[in-house]
């Protein structure tokens, strides 16, 4: 309790020491404390690390909350040269986006992620138009959630994507 205490309060290292004992006294086999470990390691900084305890959480339990952090930390940590890797980790955050949907269709999070995962496929990866469709489907799909309308991101996501559609038929008929 100590250790989520102390990441909320952005005490990252005594964060950690308390979570990573946490993690120790439940073996590896409770989500929660790997979940809180890993967004403790997000916010360091070290992006690989997170990733791994968070799909070691998914080992002791799946939650929306774990798969919906993996979806966007796929994306975070594609910045690199290899075009392969890039597009298997979009992919890969469109398929963990699906999977915290397919746990819970009413929460307006994961709706939200899967958007964002499906737009930024669009233009990290494919320029596919479908992408942008979907991601736009899903961003109406959280709105209409309880809470769904609380999300400022999900607005300005909205807007954004809205208008480059916009901008994007003026100059290609």
């Amino acid at each position: 309790l100590r250790g989520i205490a102390w990441n909320y309060l952005s005490a990252t290292s005594d964060a950690e020491k308390y979570l990573e004992k946490a993690v120790e006294v439940s073996e590896g086999k409770k989500a929660e404390p790997l979940c809180h470990l890993a967004q403790c390691l997000w916010k360091r900084g070290d992006l690989s690390l997170a990733i791994e305890l968070y799909k070691r959480s998914l080992e002791a339990g799946e939650s929306a909350e774990a798969l919906r952090c993996l979806s966007v930390l796929m994306r975070l940590n594609s910045s690199t040269k290899d075009r392969p890797a890039v597009v298997a980790a979009h992919s890969a955050s469109i398929d963990f986006g699906r999977k915290a949907l397919a746990l819970d269709m009413d929460d307006a999070r994961s709706w939200y992620t899967l958007g964002t995962a499906y737009a930024t496929h669009y233009f990290a990866v494919s320029a596919d138009i479908a992408h942008l469709h979907k991601a736009l489907q899903a961003y109406k799909c959280s709105e209409s959630r309880p809470n769904g309308d609380r999300n400022p991101d999900l607005f300005a996501s909205r807007g954004n994507l809205a208008r480059f559609l916009q901008v994007r038929r003026l100059h290609n008929p």
